[in-house]
């Protein structure tokens, strides 16, 4: 198993909701329930994470994606650095 295999299915995740929109809200919550021990780690990108805006209507979800995918990008380079230097692949939430 690839340790940032839960970042790159929250990517694919995304690359659909740009297709098929849908609330914000759901799309944190998704990312929230899909890498929250990552996050619980990584404390510093659960905030920023916290910090966009999930509560725009529905027309407006594209425009926070790529905020969402920044944050996603962020995990997936810190899970690797973790995984090179430790050879860890699982989260250790502080």
């Amino acid at each position: 198993d690839s340790p940032d295999r839960l970042v790159l299915a929250m990517q694919r995740y995304l690359d659909l909701v740009e297709e098929n929109p849908v609330p914000l809200r759901m799309v944190h919550g998704h990312m929230h329930s899909a890498l929250g021990e990552w996050l619980g780690e990584f404390t510093d990108i659960r905030e920023e994470l916290n910090t966009i805006p999930n509560k725009k209507l529905r027309k407006k979800a594209v425009e926070a994606l790529p905020q969402y995918r920044a944050v996603c990008q962020k995990l997936r380079e810190r899970i690797l650095e973790v995984y090179r230097t430790e050879g860890r692949t699982y989260p250790m939430p502080v």
